[in-house]
């Protein structure tokens, strides 16, 4: 979200935001509105913080009470709306990305969020044409290159991808942010091990992220030597290929004659499966600690 602030320790919130460091925000934003509890600039920047928290309740407590104090509220309407998105309450988000647009039909981060909304469910043509007229009227705005880069990370289009993430780099504080985006892109390369060093980095960053440890603990749990079978079965394309590719091998080799071969082979199909079965519990009880 965007706000324009003269006041220094405004100024400090801000830059805290800017650069993803969003607890400290948090702090300074609640003796401020320790003096000021009514202010709805002061409400919509703590509800844009808790929304950057993933404390969802508390960001839509905040914004309502925003809108409370002030009418035609935009940034509360597009508030509403990108926590609407995180709770993939995707009718109301657009009720609230609109009434955003009426009130100020140029705001290019709300264009930007409303063509996000139009890719996740969807609508790819009009998410284009929405992220573009963004771009148009700010081309450097580090929100709207952002989504730029998610929409054609979404549609794997590499050079796109480089480009938003240049741009977005060159614009952009969030060294959190700069770090994640690199690692989504080293991780959609399938470079796995480049990936997870730049989340690492960007957790010790702020080691309070869940977010960012979970993903961390997933690609340590996908990339384990002892989902090796599980990896090699997806890359052949799934469960049910190999299910369906093993039992006509076994029938074409009754068939052939070779009933002992089909007889191991079934043998082997079977503890491959009993082995994909039992080895999350195994990770989850003997080997992550």
């Amino acid at each position: 979200m965007s706000f324009d602030f003269e006041d220094n320790d405004l100024a400090i919130v801000q830059h805290y935001v800017e650069i993803g460091k969003y607890n400290k925000a948090e702090e300074y934003m609640q003796k401020l509105l320790e003096n000021s509890p009514e202010n709805p600039q002061f409400l919509s920047f703590m509800s844009n913080i808790q929304l950057n928290l993933g404390n969802l309740d508390l960001a839509e407590k905040f914004c309502l009470e925003s809108m409370r104090t002030e009418a035609d509220n935009e940034e509360g309407y597009h508030l509403l709306g990108v926590i609407n998105i995180e709770r993939k309450n995707y009718v109301e988000a657009e009720k609230n990305l609109l009434e955003s647009l009426r009130l100020n039909p140029e705001n290019p981060r709300v264009l930007a969020k409303y063509g996000y909304l139009m890719l996740i469910t969807g609508y790819d043509e009009k998410a284009e044409k929405l992220i573009k007229e963004a771009l148009r009227i700010d081309p450097d705005d580090p929100a709207v290159l952002e989504i730029g880069f998610q929409y054609y990370l979404i549609k794997n289009k590499k050079e796109q991808q480089l480009h938003f993430l240049y741009r977005y780099f060159q614009q952009s504080n969030n060294q959190i942010g700069k770090l994640t985006k690199i690692a989504l892109t080293e991780l959609l390369q399938n470079n796995h091990k480049s990936a997870r060093e730049n989340f690492v980095q960007a957790y010790l960053l702020d080691p309070t992220d869940q977010d960012l440890l979970s993903v961390i603990e997933e690609i340590d749990r996908d990339y384990h030597v002892i989902f090796l079978p599980q990896r090699a079965i997806q890359k052949i394309g799934g469960p049910a290929v190999v299910w369906i590719g093993m039992i006509v091998i076994i029938v074409a080799l009754r068939f052939l004659g070779l009933i002992n071969l089909a007889g191991i082979l079934a043998v082997i199909y079977i503890v491959l499966c009993i082995y994909t079965w039992v080895t999350p519990f195994i990770y989850k009880r003997f080997i992550k600690r």
